[in-house]
């Protein structure tokens, strides 16, 4: 069994995560991503880093009491009324070449797709060169956050697409959650009954325009073209539809 130092970059993972599923109430299960990740060797050390939240977020509390050693920055202003992260890779990447120094875990599991932790590979490649041997560099991030630069030179690439089922929950504004297979079967019934909502609306559309010309007259002389033929004293003429239209309201024999 080996050792395991986790280092995890939260503002990577919750911005690109609800980017990817392009819904806000996107979550990430780090307790079952600890389980995942770590698989039979113990892992030594966890660290997580990210913007300090609103006063009611109760996130970096609970990460707290699980053990993970919190890397906090207040977000500085940036312009217009914006607020954006500074320094927080930075610490989070030194605090972890502190804990490489120090534990000398066996794997290192990075919990970002960010370049900016491309320093712990050049710390694995300068231990390796002067040990000959060094840890594992095991990269995690969603696709559409994985940086090439930083796939490049870890290790193992793990895309938490794959794992998206264990990994990825959903959490409304009342704080309940739904797991990833009943959230979309939630979504599919839900689209499902709108179409066959809609299809019943169209169907009574259709069932009461039909009614609406079963209701009107069979004018049927005024359907005819502009000119008919028509039977007059036995002699067959060709006369306006107007014309017949007003033969057959004076009730005249044709």
């Amino acid at each position: 069994m080996g050792t395991v130092l986790l280092l995890i970059d939260n503002s990577n993972i919750f911005i690109s995560g609800k980017e990817k599923y392009g819904d806000p109430s996107a979550r990430f299960s780090y307790s079952y991503f600890e389980k995942i990740c770590a698989g039979n060797d113990t892992i030594v050390k966890k660290i997580i880093a990210g913007s300090t939240p609103p006063s009611n977020d109760r996130f970096w509390t609970q990460m707290e009491e699980k053990d993970y050693v919190l890397c906090k920055r207040k977000r500085v202003s940036a312009g217009a009324g914006h607020t954006k992260e500074k320094g927080v890779d930075l610490e989070l990447a030194l605090e972890g070449m502190i804990a490489i120094g120090e534990l000398k875990p066996s794997r290192v599991v990075l919990l970002t797709g960010d370049a900016d932790f491309i320093p712990i590979a050049d710390i694995r490649d300068k231990i390796r060169a002067k040990e000959g041997d060094s840890f594992t560099l095991d990269v995690w991030a969603f696709s559409n956050s994985m940086s090439p630069e930083l796939a490049k030179v870890s290790d193992r690439v793990f895309k938490i697409d794959d794992y998206q089922e264990s990994l990825v929950y959903f959490q409304g504004e009342d704080g309940r959650t739904e797991g990833f297979k009943e959230h979309y079967a939630r979504i599919e019934e839900e689209k499902a009954a709108e179409r066959e909502e809609r299809l019943k609306a169209e169907q009574k559309k259709v069932e009461e325009e039909k009614a609406e010309e079963e209701k009107k007259p069979i004018e049927w002389y005024k359907k005819v073209g502009l000119a008919v033929a028509a039977v007059v004293g036995g002699a067959v003429v060709l006369v306006g539809s107007a014309v017949l239209a007003a033969l057959v309201d004076a009730e005249i024999d044709i």
